[in-house]
């Protein structure tokens, strides 16, 4: 352990001592922005060994800090806070309607560019990375004095993870809602929208024992930030807030130590399966879901299909099983082969009906297994079009609905990232 994760750690423990020292072991949150961008990146942020370098930090010195709680009602144990104010203002119950630090920094053209307003008091750390695995994930916070009064007002404190490649220079913004690519803010996340990821933090009784000990009117629930990285391909991080509009009303993220790390894509979604089912659920509640007219599609296709089979019930049915890994959706060069021996023995004319249907295995959410299962449908329906067999083809798909085996292992799961091909004949 080096010296400086010494002192950082003796640091972390001295935070937690003097929390935790109080006779009544009173929730509190502490804070110290006397760290150094190297700290914050390789000695509380960093999960995993990685390689990282060119860490920088813009902003106001007091707009980046070290966080720890005990018993608080802010969700992360500890790790790095980045302020549009001072970190120190963010610490103690909300006994105030909207705490505003202006620091006299100026803003950030990206954080500007995303909010299409000018931005104020930037705090951005930077550093590059090599990944080891397909996916980079880490957990963070959002909370700002703009709860809740400026909700839908058209007012809101700007944040960006963005994720850049930096041999193509391909930019991704990685704090967005799953799967819908919108931009996180209080507009996003709040009381009437998505509450499931919401704490209403207005609700405190003062000088009480009772929780709420954080400057902040709302904060979210535990958020997950992560992108698709190319394994050993140099990439840099942005983690950047600034207010947007004006300086006043204080905003700042919350990033959870230790939390910054790669995984392989069958892990990553495996351990936040749930997660993605939860934002599926609040979604649903807010009638969001773009599978809405996929599902409506899929009962006609099948009823339909259905009475069909009555009507042919007479005719010859083939049925062939193409096999796809995970995540993909075009068939390895060795299932492409199979697939095409299968069609290749058929003869002109003795086809009457084929139909290719899609399928997952259950990871992620439905809306993302909607798009692999078409997608992996699709790319087969075309190699199966090029045969020119039969005038049309029937074209199905079913995210994990229809399970050939159980989601529980590993080969089940493999059984179940598939597309058949079901053909009748005369």
């Amino acid at each position: 352990m080096t010296h400086c994760m010494k002192k950082l750690l003796f640091t972390l423990i001295s935070f937690l001592f003097i929390i935790s020292s109080g006779a009544e072991m009173q929730a509190q949150l502490y804070l110290n922005y006397k760290i150094t961008p190297h700290d914050a990146v390789q000695n509380i942020l960093m999960g995993m060994p990685m390689q990282e370098r060119n860490i920088k930090y813009k902003g106001a010195v007091e707009a980046m800090g070290l966080f720890a709680n005990q018993n608080a009602n802010l969700p992360l144990d500890s790790g790095v806070v980045l302020s549009t104010g001072h970190v120190n203002s963010i610490a103690g119950q909300n006994i105030s309607k909207g705490i505003t630090g202006m620091m006299g920094r100026r803003g950030d053209d990206d954080l500007t560019r995303l909010s299409q307003t000018n931005t104020f008091d930037a705090a951005v750390l930077m550093f590059d990375f090599v990944p080891r695995h397909e996916i980079i994930k880490f957990d963070y916070v959002f909370g700002s004095e703009e709860y809740p009064e400026y909700v839908d007002r058209g007012f809101n404190d700007v944040f960006g993870f963005w994720l850049i490649n930096l041999e193509t220079g391909d930019s991704t913004n990685l704090a967005v809602l799953p799967e819908t690519g919108q931009p996180i803010t209080i507009d996003m996340i709040n009381h009437l929208r998505y509450t499931a990821f919401y704490t209403d933090n207005t609700k405190w009784v003062k000088h009480s024992l009772k929780a709420y000990t954080i400057e902040f009117d709302g904060f979210t629930k535990p958020l997950l930030a992560y992108g698709e990285v190319e394994p050993g391909t140099p990439y840099r991080i942005k983690i950047a807030i600034a207010d947007a509009g004006d300086p006043k009303l204080d905003s700042g993220v919350f990033l959870k130590g230790r939390s910054f790390k790669s995984k392989t894509k069958e892990a990553f979604y495996e351990e936040y399966k749930a997660y993605f089912d939860r934002f599926e659920v609040e979604r649903d509640k807010l009638n969001l879901t773009a599978g809405d007219v996929k599902k409506s599609k899929l009962k006609t296709s099948k009823s339909k299909a259905k009475g069909e089979e009555v009507k042919n019930s007479k005719s010859k049915k083939l049925v062939h099983t193409v096999y796809f890994d995970f995540d993909r959706s075009e068939p390895t060069p060795g299932e492409l082969n199979r697939l095409n021996t299968f069609l290749n023995d058929f003869k002109a004319g003795e086809v009457v009906k084929i139909t290719v249907k899609g399928h997952t295995d259950n990871f992620g959410s439905k809306s993302y297994n909607d798009n692999l299962s078409k997608a992996r449908a699709e790319n087969v329906q075309r190699i199966v079009n090029d045969k020119q067999m039969t005038p049309s083809i029937d074209l199905e798909y079913f995210n994990f609905a229809l399970p050939a085996r159980k989601n529980e292992t590993p080969e089940g799961r493999k059984q179940n990232r598939r597309v058949e091909v079901e053909i009748s004949l005369k």
